[in-house]
């Protein structure tokens, strides 16, 4: 699946596995990837872990309510808090 993330952010993981986390571009639609495998900066294009590809669209945003709510959603799912996050630029993936 390619999706286009406008208002994106990249989040590292405690762990040390990094996430794309933003907004479907021209949807409300929040979204957190699966782990960052593979990463085109020259193209922003990012390949997951489970085979998605996302085209990183605009510059990083600090925040946007719809990608928040999906970030603090999967934050509970990985029964992890803020402190367990950090936000990174791009040049680090």
């Amino acid at each position: 699946m390619n999706i286009r993330l406008t208002h994106w952010r990249i989040v590292r993981h405690a762990c040390g596995t990094n996430h794309l986390n933003g907004r479907v571009e021209n949807t409300t639609r929040g979204r957190i990837s699966s782990p960052v495998v593979k990463f085109d900066a020259a193209r922003r294009l990012a390949t997951t872990w489970s085979g998605n590809t996302y085209k990183l669209v605009g510059p990083p945003a600090n925040s946007d309510q719809a990608a928040d709510y999906f970030l603090d959603h999967w934050l509970r799912q990985q029964r992890a808090t803020s402190a367990d996050i950090t936000f990174i630029p791009m040049e680090d993936l």
